[in-house]
């Protein structure tokens, strides 16, 4: 994941800290979720999934940037457990 950090950084001066993460998502806002599937990718993953709220349609392009795409098969279904 460092690795993979540091050459999304491309040479900026990007950290670890909140700050740093914010720099870089401002600039490349695929490099987290890019991140964390080479990570679950390397753990064996074969498919990556997300949930997004259909009201936030810049979540929606950045997922369909990075390759994800909507399956008409599955719905999601929710059943509050308290109030």
């Amino acid at each position: 994941m460092a690795a993979f950090w540091r050459a999304a950084a491309e040479g900026s001066n990007i950290s670890d800290d909140g700050a740093g993460v914010a720099r870089l998502l401002k600039r490349d806002p695929c490099a987290l979720l890019a991140a964390a599937e080479e990570r679950f990718a390397s753990l064996g993953g074969r498919r990556g999934d997300a949930l997004v709220p259909d009201r936030n349609g810049l979540a929606h392009h950045a997922r369909r940037a990075a390759g994800y795409a909507p399956e008409p098969q599955w719905t999601r279904r929710v059943k509050p457990l308290t109030g």
